[in-house]
């Protein structure tokens, strides 16, 4: 049965793949390109797969309502699959993370 970071691992992942469709970008992410978006979502899977939990809010900002991720989602045409993704990435945070780092 996977964990809870398997599961935040796996969310990431699935972000990362859509992300770096073939001429993905968006001039509202704050991100200069495709590279420094997956960079970005690259280094989070990296620490999670090394076993180091990076802080909660450099997860948690990605995803956020008008962050990055959404931003890119919209202009992308993956707005719906955003909407999934920042859900279960919503329920993985609030099992991986205690309330006390969750601010």
């Amino acid at each position: 049965m996977p964990t809870a970071v398997d599961r935040l691992l796996a969310i990431l992942r699935e972000t990362r793949e859509l992300v770096a469709r073939p001429g993905a970008w968006s001039a509202w992410s704050g991100w200069d390109d495709q590279v420094e978006a997956l960079a970005e979502i690259d280094g989070r899977i990296e620490q999670l797969a090394s076993g180091r939990l990076p802080p909660y809010r450099s997860i948690w900002v990605l995803y956020a309502p008008t962050g990055p991720i959404q931003d890119w989602s919209i202009d992308n045409g993956w707005g719906r699959e955003f909407l999934d993704l920042s859900a279960r990435l919503d329920l993985a945070l609030d099992e991986v993370y205690p309330a006390s780092e969750r601010r």
